[in-house]
């Protein structure tokens, strides 16, 4: 009986993280970076991009 989510809470879980990821796909079209006065022809910029996955080990029962 009591097992899980109401599922008014679940449905804002999900609609946030459906945001998380859309703003997280979002900077992948607007890359920055610091750009540095060099000698021509060259141009140096700094750029940080992600180094691969992440694996995390979570509470999965949480509750407010």
């Amino acid at each position: 009986m009591d097992n899980g989510k109401l599922k008014a809470e679940a449905g804002f879980d999900i609609a946030d993280a459906a945001a998380c990821f859309r703003y997280y796909a979002g900077l992948v079209l607007h890359p920055e970076g610091e750009t540095y006065q060099v000698p021509a022809p060259v141009q140096a910029m700094v750029v940080r991009e992600p180094v691969g996955v992440a694996g995390l080990i979570v509470p999965w029962n949480f509750l407010f």
